[in-house]
């Protein structure tokens, strides 16, 4: 009871003063109750909100060590390729007058002048044409490109493997 209400029902003689004194004592417990399971909710509320920003930060550092992982693995997949291409570089006199045509990842269409022999080789497979990832075109042997070709074939610009 509020405290003007109290003093009119006592003036009144409706209620007496003990009873006034348990009503008010009533009314305060109760706010109490109240107070104290909002309060709790609202702890809940906000440990709820924390255990979710939480998660949501636990996803975002997946998601980005994911991505760093594949940029490793694609710049590791490069370097492969790049170390097979050099290893399995054609050798020898491969300069001549005849043209081998091909086209480049952008897509262009150059060509490379090679001898007669190295032609035959590149036209039946055991050579191939690669596009080093620096955009530096080689001739490497055919176990080289198969190699490549596992790894990722979209390097190998001509090859009849």
């Amino acid at each position: 009871m509020s405290d003007s209400i109290k003093e009119q029902l006592l003036k009144m003689g409706l209620v007496s003063a003990s009873q006034a004194q348990q009503a008010s004592t009533d009314q305060r417990k109760q706010r109490r109750r109240k107070g104290r399971k909002q309060s709790g909710a609202e702890r809940a509320a906000r440990q709820a909100q924390v255990e979710r920003k939480a998660a949501e930060r636990r996803d975002a550092d997946r998601r980005r060590e994911k991505a760093r992982h594949a940029e490793q693995s694609a710049a590791a997949e490069v370097w492969r390729v790049a170390q097979i291409a050099e290893s399995g570089r054609l050798s020898g006199k491969i300069q001549g007058n005849k043209r081998f045509y091909f086209e480049t990842r952008d897509g262009r269409l150059p060509y490379v002048e090679v001898d007669p022999e190295t032609l035959g080789r590149l036209e039946s497979g055991r050579a191939a044409v690669c596009e080093a990832p620096d955009g530096a075109i080689s001739l490497v042997e055919a176990e080289a490109a198969a190699r490549i070709a596992e790894l990722d074939g979209r390097w190998l610009r001509a090859w009849n493997g």
